[in-house]
C-alpha cells in the first residue's frame, strides 16, 4: 500500500518530470503488445498496469496546470488592460471645451510636449485621467512644466482628432 506522503511526493513533480513520465506511461498504454515486446517491457508494463492510468492521469493534469494557469493569467492582464482603456478612451470623448483646447495644442502642432502651468485646474484634471503626465520635475519658470500627452492618448487623438476640435 502507498504512503500518504509518496502520494504528496509524487505531486510535486516538475513539469519536465511530468513529461517523461506521461511519454513513458503513453508507450506503455497505447504502444500496443508489438512495441512493449520490442522494448523488453512487457513484465514492467504487467507490474504497474494499475498504477500506469493513475501515473498518465496524473501527468496530464499537472501539464495541463502549467499550460493553463499562465494562460488565464495572461488573458485576465490582457481584459483588465482593454477595460482600462476603454474608460480612459471614454474619458477623450467626454472632454470640455477648455480640455479641447488644451489638447488640441499637442495634435495641431504635432508635439507630444507642451508647457504649461502646473497648477491649471484643466492640467490637473487631465492628469488625473491619465490623459497628460509630468515629463520633468524641473519647471520651466515659476508653475511652468513641460506636460507630455500618454501615449494611448497621443495615439487615439490623432485617429480622432475631432474629439479635441471646439465646436464654433
Amino acid at each position: 500500500m502507498l504512503e500518504a506522503k509518496k502520494i504528496v511526493d509524487w505531486l510535486k513533480l516538475s513539469p519536465k518530470q511530468a513529461f517523461i513520465l506521461l511519454v513513458l506511461t503513453s508507450i506503455l498504454l497505447f504502444g500496443g503488445d508489438k512495441l512493449t515486446t520490442l522494448l523488453g517491457l512487457e513484465k514492467a508494463k504487467e507490474l504497474a498496469q494499475p498504477w500506469l492510468g493513475v501515473v498518465w492521469l496524473l501527468c496530464i493534469s499537472l501539464l495541463a496546470a502549467e499550460l493553463f494557469i499562465p494562460v488565464v493569467k495572461w488573458a485576465k492582464g490582457r481584459i483588465f488592460h482593454l477595460r482600462k482603456m476603454k474608460f480612459y478612451r471614454e474619458k477623450l470623448h467626454q472632454l470640455t471645451p477648455r480640455e479641447k483646447v488644451f489638447l488640441n495644442q499637442y495634435i495641431e502642432n504635432n508635439t507630444k510636449t507642451v508647457l504649461a502651468h502646473y497648477t491649471d485646474g484643466i492640467v490637473q484634471q487631465l492628469i488625473s485621467n491619465k490623459i497628460i503626465s509630468i515629463a520633468s520635475n524641473i519647471a520651466q519658470y515659476d508653475d511652468v512644466f513641460p506636460l507630455n500627452i500618454q501615449s494611448w492618448a497621443w495615439c487615439y487623438l490623432k485617429k480622432k482628432p475631432y474629439l479635441v476640435k471646439v465646436d464654433a
